[in-house]
């Protein structure tokens, strides 16, 4: 995933079993990173909204 443009950054946290991905919205949504998410290996269960 370091390699698609658009991505800045990732955090995994393998206490909270957690992934935080800062991209740019202007080139990719949520959905489509949520599916490289899934390419990658990734189970998905939920999002999170950081305020």
């Amino acid at each position: 995933m370091r390699e698609v443009y658009g991505i800045q950054r990732m955090q995994f946290n393998e206490k909270d079993h957690s992934v935080r991905v800062l991209f740019d919205a202007s080139r990719l949504n949520e959905d489509s990173v949520a599916s490289l998410l899934r390419q990658a290996g990734l189970d998905l269960k939920e999002k999170l909204i950081l305020a």
